[in-house]
């Protein structure tokens, strides 16, 4: 079984964040990862916040 998380966030999208420029780490998914790593059952996780859409 493959477990894929993804963080769907675009920094290039959000003119107010490319501003301030202090992008937050998705840490939900972070906590979801490492807890299913606690158990023994792989991930990955995947955060497109640097990801240019233009």
């Amino acid at each position: 079984m493959s477990i894929l998380f993804t963080h769907a966030y675009y920094l290039s999208d959000d003119p107010k964040e490319q501003r301030i420029m202090k992008p937050y780490p998705p840490l939900g998914l972070l906590y979801v990862s490492a807890y299913l790593l606690s158990k023994n059952i792989p991930n990955d996780v995947y955060d497109s916040t640097f990801l240019r859409t233009d």
